[in-house]
């Protein structure tokens, strides 16, 4: 998705979240490499 597609979505209503950039399996992940997943589609957001 856009940028302005994402701003749409958010201005009809509809709720935004984070659940990661690339959905990896979060089991499998180091706590920085979670906090890196958030933070890259939080900075996108």
């Amino acid at each position: 998705m856009t940028g302005g597609q994402i701003r749409e979505l958010d201005s009809a209503g509809f709720e935004i979240a984070n659940h990661t950039w690339n959905h990896p399996n979060l089991r499998q992940l180091s706590e920085p490499q979670i906090e890196q997943e958030l933070s890259r589609l939080n900075d996108f957001l």
